[in-house]
């Protein structure tokens, strides 16, 4: 009987025990602060500092800056947000927030980072990160009005990004490419033209819609009548040449030439809904300028569109291309057949070459449509060159 006692209470109590568990667990496990239903009220952790707002863009569209660095002695933000009249100098309130309020600012996306010390960093209260091969330092603010239309995420059709890996057999590697789909692809069974357009130096395949927004302007473009739907392959031409690091990306030049005619043309010819006749066949792109002529001139026969954002030819280089392909620039057909697109500024540190390679192509008899700014070599103006050309494309 005493045995059977004990065995009684032995249950009673593990089941006593059993049942406290999670409550004790809870208690002590959890540091969310929660409403009257038991909900996590959100931005109240317990015990850590209040979370903070970075960057508050303004009604007067100024922007406030903030960033949670009690121990540093010198905090300022850098990069294109910044007039020419501030030199983004921050200043520390009593809790350890280093804040700046810069503008009135033009309605337009700019990139900023914060430098602490002399060691630059994104902002951690952003989650929008201008990602990068050499470096992810910079964030995004958008600052919206007048003039930046375009750039605003709209109440009309919108398209599809795709990340796609394949086989570049070419080169050995397998490669990643971002491809965006227009509004209505899925569904239909039409064939598109297709627009190959390539990022700069520092980027890759995810640059030109984490930065430069381009699947945001061509939905706007499209539901406005004003481009026609096409797709876009954002191809990236880094890691292809063996042992190369982002500080020799001109080594990769060569691979991605051929990796372009020999794999990434054929696997969106075969893969993708694509018009595949010179008329249907667009690339471009921004800088270095020697990247994309390597890759479009030795396929020139089958491009329709030269698309130049920010980007040119020095005479040296074009004396290269007429040794290397004799007679491929001049040829009529080519003249007649192929359209150049180019955009620039005045202030860019592509503006000579892109001013030489306007003019030498308007003489050899190529139809050129240039747009000028007076902008300088930056995203802010990629974009604008990106939604100011695109309508032009495949009419």
């Amino acid at each position: 009987m005493l045995k059977q006692h004990k065995i009684m209470f032995f249950c009673a109590f593990l089941f006593l025990f059993l049942s406290i568990l999670p409550v004790v667990h809870a208690r002590r496990g959890s540091n969310f602060e929660t409403d009257r239903d038991g909900r996590i009220i959100r931005g109240r952790f317990i015990g850590g500092s209040a979370p903070i707002v970075s960057p508050e863009v303004l009604p007067d569209k100024r922007v406030i800056f903030r960033l949670r660095a009690p121990n540093a002695a010198q905090v300022r933000v850098t990069g294109e947000i910044l007039p020419s009249q501030n030199d983004g100098t921050m200043t520390r309130d009593e809790n350890g927030v280093w804040l700046v309020t810069i503008g009135p600012l033009e309605p337009d996306v700019y990139g900023y980072s914060f430098n602490i010390d002399g060691v630059t960093i994104s902002d951690p209260s952003n989650g929008w990160v201008f990602a990068s091969v050499r470096s992810s330092s910079q964030s995004g603010v958008f600052v919206p009005g007048q003039g930046a239309e375009f750039l605003e995420v709209k109440d009309v059709p919108h398209g599809d990004v795709r990340i796609v890996y394949f086989k570049a057999e070419s080169v050995d590697k397998v490669c990643r490419m971002r491809i965006y789909l227009p509004p209505g692809y899925d569904s239909g069974k039409e064939r598109y033209p297709v627009l190959y357009l390539t990022h700069g130096a520092p980027e890759d395949d995810t640059s030109w819609t984490d930065i430069g927004m381009a699947n945001i302007i061509m939905d706007n473009l499209i539901a406005q009548g004003k481009a026609k739907p096409m797709i876009i392959v954002m191809p990236s031409y880094h890691g292809l040449a063996p042992n190369a690091s982002p500080a020799r990306v001109q080594e990769n030049y060569p691979y991605f030439a051929k990796s372009f005619a020999l794999d990434i043309m054929p696997f969106i010819e075969k893969n993708y809904r694509v018009i595949e006749a010179p008329e249907g066949r667009a690339f471009g792109g921004l800088s270095p300028p020697d990247v994309v002529p390597d890759a479009i001139i030795p396929v020139l026969n089958k491009i329709g569109y030269w698309l130049c954002t920010s980007n040119g030819l020095r005479a040296a280089r074009m004396e290269y291309y007429d040794r290397q392909y004799p007679g491929v620039l001049d040829d009529p057909v080519n003249t007649k057949r192929v359209k150049l697109l180019m955009g620039d500024g005045s202030d860019a540190m592509t503006y000579t070459e892109s001013q030489y390679m306007a003019g030498e192509f308007k003489r050899r008899g190529y139809d050129v449509t240039y747009y000028e700014t007076n902008g300088t070599h930056s995203w802010r103006w990629f974009r604008r060159y990106l939604n100011e050309l695109a309508p032009k494309l495949f009419r």
